[in-house]
């Protein structure tokens, strides 16, 4: 479905992350790269959970979820040549996970900062931040502060997405990806999750499509009620 695209991982739950996602998907087309903006190309939790609140609103909240988290390492990760993470603060959950996974698959990682704060030392060393996620890339660049008026910064970030595509095309070029998938019973799990749910399915953004997913989850909800963490019942 997303063969080999760079899979930009980053939080996307406010107007500038998304914008900077956009920009940098835009750019890496222009130059003919192909990009999996997960804000674009994913499934949308509103649609489904509006088709789910209609048809099925007993297990809404949790179908809405899992399915997501499936189609995006599932899909969006499974033929991907790197992964971008933007580590902006705040760091986002989901990249920490994605850029993890990426790492134990073998996929190059480049890891992206344009925030200036740094609760974890000075903004020029190498980890200003959490290095949790930062020690799962290959590469790692943390910019300059951004001022000045509109072209001033559109030309700051053309520099940094300069930067970033000549770093990501080095690193496919020097890291083979020898894809450990089957060694790893979470990523089996993920795996084969995806290919019940979203095998055959062009266009993920269609009602049609978010109904035969759903419907494909309850046939085979005993599988997929097996891969989820066990809640402990409260005392």
């Amino acid at each position: 479905m997303f063969k080999n695209n760079i899979y930009l991982s980053s939080g996307m739950f406010n107007a500038d992350t998304n914008l900077y996602n956009a920009c940098l998907a835009k750019y890496l087309e222009s130059k003919k790269h192909r990009c999996y903006l997960p804000q674009r190309d994913g499934l949308s939790v509103a649609k489904l959970n509006s088709y789910l609140q209609k048809h099925y609103p007993k297990i809404a909240n949790e179908v809405s979820c899992y399915i997501p988290y499936y189609f995006d390492l599932g899909c969006g990760m499974r033929d991907a040549i790197a992964v971008v993470a933007n580590m902006d603060d705040p760091v986002d959950i989901g990249m920490t996970v994605e850029v993890s996974y990426a790492s134990i698959v073998n996929l190059p990682v480049v890891g992206v900062r344009t925030d200036i704060k740094s609760p974890f030392g000075n903004v020029n060393d190498l980890i200003s931040i959490n290095p949790f996620p930062v020690m799962q890339c290959d590469v790692y660049l943390a910019t300059q502060p951004f001022n000045g008026e509109y072209k001033d910064i559109m030309r700051h970030l053309d520099n940094i997405f300069d930067t970033i595509e000549a770093s990501v095309d080095q690193l496919i070029k020097i890291k083979s990806n020898n894809m450990t998938h089957s060694k790893n019973p979470v990523i089996i799990n993920i795996l084969k999750a995806s290919e019940i749910l979203f095998d055959g399915i062009k266009d993920i953004h269609t009602e049609a499509a978010i109904e035969k997913v759903v419907k494909r989850y309850l046939a085979h909800k005993e599988f997929f009620d097996s891969i989820v963490p066990k809640a402990i019942p409260e005392l």
